[in-house]
C-alpha cells in the first residue's frame, strides 16, 4: 500500500508586521510636522512622498516574507499517510473460478485526530474476465470507463474508527487460469489545521481456476493439460468404437496394444497433440460459431462450459471417424469380394488343364489343399467345391481330383511332393514343386503326365453349379484328403 497527499491552506499570521509598520508611518508623520517649518514647501513634499513610498515597499516585503515562512511551517506540520489512514483487504477468497464467486472486504481506519472522509474508491486494475460489484445483488458491474465503486461515500469516519466496504468478485465463463492482481485506489481528505487530500493503494492477489478442470484432467492421468485433452479423447473414442467391429483374437490383441501405446508409444502422443492443435486453432472456434451460436476460443480463455463442449465434440468426432473408417473398410471388403467374384467368373474355364486351373486358384487367393466334398442334387456326381461360403455368389465351381504321374527316376520330386501334401504346406507351395517337375520332364526326373482323375460318381472336369444344387457332405463321413493324387 502506497499513497500521495495534496495540501491547500491560507494563513494571515504575518499581519502583526503590518501594524508595526503603520506605527512607524505615524512617527514619521509627527516628525514631518516638527520639521515642516525648517524645510521649504516644495522640498518638504518630495521628502514626504519618498517616506511614504519607502514605508509601503517595506510593508509589502515583510508581508511576503511572512507568507513564505508560514507556508514552510505548515508543510513541516503535515501528517504522513500512515498517520492519517490505514487501509487493508481482508478475505478468505484466494481462489476464483467461473462457478465460485466470493467477497473481499476493503477496511479503512482513521488513524488521525480529526474527521476522515472517503471521497471515492476506484478499481485501478483488474483482468478483463473478472467482474467487480459492490454487492452480489447489484445489477451493474464496474466498467472500465466508470471504475468508481458505487458506495454511499462522504460520511466522515471518526478518529480511531473502522469503515468496511464489501467487494463482490466473480468471473465470466471464459478465464485465463493463473495468478492475477486486483488493485484499488482509495481517495480521502481530512482537516486538522489545514485541509489535506490524498489517496492510498490496496491490492489483493487471487488465483483463477476453471471449475472442474482438475477433476477431469485428474481422472485422465495421461492428458496432463487442457490443450492435449481433445486429441486424447478423440483417439480413445475412436479406439473404443473400432474395437466393437473386431472379433476374437484380433479384438484381444488390439485391446492390449492400445493399453500399452497410451503410455509408452511416442506415435500415440504425436497424433494426439497434432489433433489437439487442429482442434484449438480451427475446429473448436468453427464448431462453436455454428452450433453454439457464438464463437469461443479457449486459446484466449476457457471455462467449465468449454470443457463440457470440448469433451462432447471430441467424443462425437472420435465416434464419427471410427464409423467412417469402419464403413470404408466394409466397403473395401465388399468391393474386393465383388472383384474376386468377377475374377472367378472370368478366369476359370471348364476346358482348363489341371496345372493351369491350379495357377488360377492360387492367383484368386485359394490356397487350401483340402476342400469340401459336395454332391450335385439330382445326380450321382460328386466334386470338390473350391470356393468358400463367404463369397456371395449364385454359382460355385467344383472340380474332380487331379492325378499326377511321376517318371521312374523322380524320387526326389516324389518325396518333396509327399512331404508338402502331408504337412501344413499351402497349395501355392505344392504348385511350385509341380512346376519344377514339369521343367524336369526332359531330364527324366519330373512329371510324366497330369490330368483330371476319372473316377466313378465324380465329375470328370471343372463345372460351375448353382449354389442351391450343391449338397455338402458332412465331414464325419467325407474323406479328409488332398484332391491332388500322386502315382509312379
Amino acid at each position: 500500500m502506497s499513497g500521495s497527499i495534496f495540501y491547500s491552506k491560507f494563513d494571515f499570521c504575518g499581519y502583526h508586521e503590518l501594524f508595526r509598520l503603520k506605527s512607524v508611518h505615524f512617527s514619521l508623520k509627527q516628525y514631518e510636522i516638527r520639521r515642516k517649518s525648517t524645510f521649504p514647501e516644495g522640498w518638504w513634499s518630495m521628502y514626504f512622498l519618498l517616506c511614504r513610498g519607502c514605508s509601503t515597499f517595506v510593508l509589502l516585503i515583510a508581508l511576503m516574507i511572512s507568507l513564505f515562512v508560514n507556508d514552510a511551517q505548515a508543510v513541516e506540520k503535515l501528517d504522513s499517510p500512515k498517520e492519517v489512514i490505514m487501509v487493508s483487504i481482508r478475505s478468505t477468497l484466494t481462489e476464483l473460478n467461473d462457478f465460485r464467486p466470493g467477497y473481499i472486504y476493503i477496511t479503512v481506519k482513521n488513524c488521525s485526530d480529526s474527521l476522515l472522509t472517503i471521497d471515492r474508491i476506484v478499481m485501478a486494475e483488474k483482468p478483463s474476465f473478472i467482474t467487480i460489484k459492490s454487492s452480489a445483488f447489484d445489477k451493474n458491474a464496474v466498467s472500465s470507463k466508470e471504475s468508481s465503486l458505487p458506495y454511499k461515500l462522504g460520511l466522515p469516519v471518526k478518529p480511531g474508527e473502522w469503515r468496511v466496504y464489501p467487494v463482490y468478485v466473480a468471473s465470466t465463463d471464459q478465464v485465463r487460469p493463473g495468478d492475477h492482481l486486483l488493485l484499488f485506489n482509495i481517495f480521502f481528505h481530512h482537516n486538522i489545521k489545514i485541509q489535506q487530500y490524498g489517496s492510498v493503494l490496496a491490492e489483493h492477489k487471487i488465483k483463477v481456476k476453471v471449475f472442474g478442470e482438475d477433476e477431469v484432467l485428474g481422472a485422465l492421468s495421461n492428458a496432463v493439460t487442457f490443450l492435449m485433452f481433445p486429441g486424447f479423447i478423440m483417439i480413445v473414442a475412436f479406439a473404443w468404437v473400432w474395437n466393437l467391429f473386431l472379433r476374437g483374437e484380433e479384438k484381444e490383441k488390439f485391446s492390449e496394444y492400445f493399453k500399452a501405446i497410451k503410455i509408452t508409444d511416442l506415435r500415440f502422443w504425436v497424433i494426439a497433440i497434432t489433433i489437439s492443435l487442429v482442434m484449438a486453432l480451427l475446429l473448436y472456434p468453427w464448431l462453436t460459431s455454428h452450433f453454439n451460436g457464438h464463437e469461443r476460443n479457449y486459446l484466449y480463455g476457457y471455462g467449465f462450459y468449454d470443457i463440457v463442449w470440448t469433451w462432447m465434440y471430441s467424443i462425437v468426432i472420435g465416434f464419427g471417424f471410427a464409423l467412417i473408417a469402419a464403413f470404408c473398410l466394409w466397403a473395401l471388403e465388399k468391393y474386393n469380394k465383388m472383384q474376386k467374384n468377377r475374377h472367378f467368373e472370368e478366369d476359370f474355364s471348364e476346358d482348363d488343364d489341371p496345372i493351369k486351373f491350379l495357377h488360377k486358384m492360387v492367383k484368386n487367393g485359394i490356397n487350401e489343399k483340402v476342400f469340401l466334398k459336395v454332391k450335385i442334387d439330382g445326380s450321382e456326381e460328386y466334386g470338390w467345391r473350391i470356393e468358400p461360403d463367404k463369397l456371395e455368389k449364385k454359382d460355385f465351381w467344383i472340380i474332380p481330383s487331379i492325378n499326377m504321374l511321376l517318371q521312374k527316376n523322380a524320387d526326389d520330386l516324389y518325396k518333396e511332393l509327399v512331404i508338402k501334401i502331408d504337412d501344413q504346406s499351402a497349395l501355392g507351395s505344392i504348385l511350385e514343386t509341380i512346376d519344377k517337375g514339369v521343367k524336369q520332364k526332359n531330364q527324366g526326373t519330373g512329371l510324366s503326365d497330369f490330368s483330371w482323375k476319372q473316377e466313378k460318381e465324380f465329375v470328370s472336369k471343372p463345372k460351375k453349379i448353382a449354389k442351391e444344387k450343391l449338397i455338402p457332405i458332412p465331414k464325419s463321413t467325407a474323406e479328409n484328403k488332398c484332391f491332388i493324387l500322386i502315382e509312379r
